[in-house]
Parts: C-alpha cells; structure tokens; sequence
C-alpha cells in the first residue's frame, strides 16, 4: 500500500501544496493520505477534488480563501485570555467550517462518499492520551473529522463528543506515521512541518519557552513515529518542508510564496530517492501531514 503522511503547521501547511505537486507530476499516485491539523486540511480537500493537477488547483484556490479571510486571528494571547476566564472566542471554529463546507465537507458527506482513495483524517483525545482516527468507519463524518483535527486552542475550545475530549491531533501525533500504520500502510512519504528555527517573537520568557518545549515534543514525537515505522520495515521517505522566512501558524498572507518553496524542497528530494521505493505518503496533515 503507497500513502502519503501530512503534518499540521497552520500557514506552513502551503508547503505541503507545493510538495504535493511536485510528487504528483514525478508520477507518485497515493492509495491513503492520513492528515493531521492543516494536513488534514490539504489531505481532505486533494481527496474531494482528486489527487492530480486539477485537484491541485482547487486545494490552491482553498488557500486563497483562507488568506481572504483570515481563518486564524493573530491575538493569541487574548484568545487565551479569554479562554482562561470560560468566555472562548468562537470566530475561528465558524470560520473554519464555512471554509470546509465552501470546498465540499458538507455536514452529509461521509469518507465511505469518497471515491478512488482511502483518507483519514487524525484529532487527539485528551481523556485517553491517545490519537482519534475519523475515516476508520466509512460512515464517518468528514466535517466531524476536519473540525476535530483542527481543533487548535486557543483559536478552538477542546469539542466534547461521545466521552471524548477533541484537539487538534498534532497534541499527540504531529505527523501522523503511527496512524498510518495501523491503516496498514506499507510505504510512506511524509510531509513535516516542523521547524525548529521557528518560534514566535515574544517579549515574555515563560512564552517563548512554552513554544520551544512544544516544538521539542513535537519533533521527539515524529522521530519516534518514523523509528516505529523502519523498525517494521516500512520504508518513510520524510520531506522536511521549512520556508526561508519565519512564518507565524496564523498568517497565510504568504501562501503563494510557500507553495513554490515547498515545490522547490519536494523536487531537490524526490532524484534521491532510489528509483525501486514508489512509495506515496500523505500526512495535512497523509501523505503524512503534520500539524504544528
């Protein structure tokens, strides 16, 4: 089984774009593609509209929307405040599922509606420590799931649904290689967000140490991932995707300029690759596609 792994980082997750064509013009076609966070975002939207160029154009102009409309505010720490004194912010979660009904997850679609590939999409449940998989059951809710994926405080409050504790699933798999795994795949290529040059520039200490532990913990986490994989013998071609500006999870103004340095990482990768492995991951998110 080909996949293709996708990994969350908010407004990075545009390199995951530009990765994406670039494989799909090298030939790479996936079976699966498991997303987390934004990777879900990508993975979801490429299945709807199908992995090829044109599928490509509408995930782009996905993109534009969200820059357009400014799926996540910058004031984070207001956004936190509020959180703390239980008076949440709801503007993103409604943002973002007009956004997902705008490109096709309408509240009736279930993944068994999708034709021609298997896609999961990954949330992380807070009251067991473990990953949350929507897709695993063909009548499954896609907006369920993209919503649970992206679920990313402080912009969204935890979603509590049959006993669960919803976030954003890069909380426990940033890039999703071990829900991979259990989906059976047998090859993979992930898509990794993480950039560990990245933090936010803060004036407060406690801040700026969090996000730093955070990208730790993230990376740790997918280094794991990928050892499990190779332990089991299952060959993860990682395209590590970091943009040659700093750039917030929250500003997707940039997301031109991303998509074509991603292109540009995906294509110095793939001639190093040996000509035997035809291995198509997706992470987004599967391909494996991460989160941040």
């Amino acid at each position: 089984m080909h996949n293709r792994y996708v990994s969350g980082g908010g407004a990075r997750g545009a390199l995951q774009v530009g990765a994406l064509r670039a494989l799909i013009e090298a030939g790479w076609q996936p079976d699966l593609l498991v997303g987390t966070s934004v990777g879900a975002m990508n993975a979801a939207c490429l299945a709807l509209h199908g992995v090829s160029p044109a599928g490509l154009v509408v995930v782009e102009q996905a993109w534009q929307y969200a820059a357009q409309n400014c799926l996540l505010a910058p004031n984070q720490s207001w956004l936190t405040l509020r959180a703390m004194f239980n008076r949440p912010d709801n503007h993103t979660i409604t943002a973002l599922r007009a956004f997902f009904l705008a490109f096709g997850a309408t509240p009736s679609l279930r993944f068994g509606d999708i034709p021609g590939i298997r896609l999961a999409l990954v949330a992380a449940d807070l009251n067991t420590g473990r990953p949350v998989i929507f897709g695993t059951d063909p009548n499954h809710s896609m907006l369920d799931g993209l919503l649970a994926s992206t679920a990313l405080p402080p912009w969204v409050m935890p979603l509590e649904n049959d006993g669960k504790y919803l976030v954003d699933g890069g909380a426990l798999s940033n890039l999703p290689v071990e829900p991979a795994l259990g989906l059976g795949a047998t090859e993979i290529v992930a898509l990794d967000l993480a950039d560990p040059a990245y933090v936010p520039g803060t004036s407060h200490q406690f801040s700026r140490f969090f996000d730093k532990l955070s990208n730790a913990v993230c990376q740790r986490q997918s280094e794991l991932e990928i050892a499990l994989a190779r332990s089991r013998g299952i060959p993860v071609h990682r395209i590590i995707l970091r943009s040659s500006i700093p750039t917030p999870i929250w500003d997707f103004s940039g997301y031109r300029e991303l998509i074509a340095r991603g292109y540009e990482i995906a294509r110095q990768e793939l001639p190093k690759w040996k000509q035997s492995h035809r291995i198509w991951p997706v992470g987004w998110r599967p391909i494996a596609v991460q989160h941040e």
